[in-house]
């Protein structure tokens, strides 16, 4: 990626307005091409990669509980800084 396309990705975006994004709700945007979820918990909003570090699934398709996303495919939880805390087959 050149640098121009690296300084594209460290820029602020506005994908949608605050009152959109209710408490314990995950939405999926489009953002440069690439696939983001939106999900708030009780608190904060938050913007990842919409892609389960594991096998890839959308994480906007996942359940928010508390301050955790977790994913669809195996449950995987990760919390508001984005570690996984639990695995459920484990």
């Amino acid at each position: 990626m050149s640098a121009r396309a690296d300084n594209a990705f460290d820029q602020w975006y506005m994908l949608a307005i605050s009152d959109e994004l209710a408490p314990q709700q995950a939405r999926r945007y489009q953002l440069l091409g690439l696939p983001v979820v939106l999900w708030r918990g009780e608190h904060e909003a938050r913007a990842w990669l919409d892609q389960c570090p594991h096998r890839g699934a959308a994480l906007s398709l996942g359940a928010v509980s508390g301050e955790s996303l977790a994913c669809p495919y195996h449950g995987w939880q990760f919390d508001a800084a984005g570690r996984c805390r639990h695995y459920p087959a484990h």
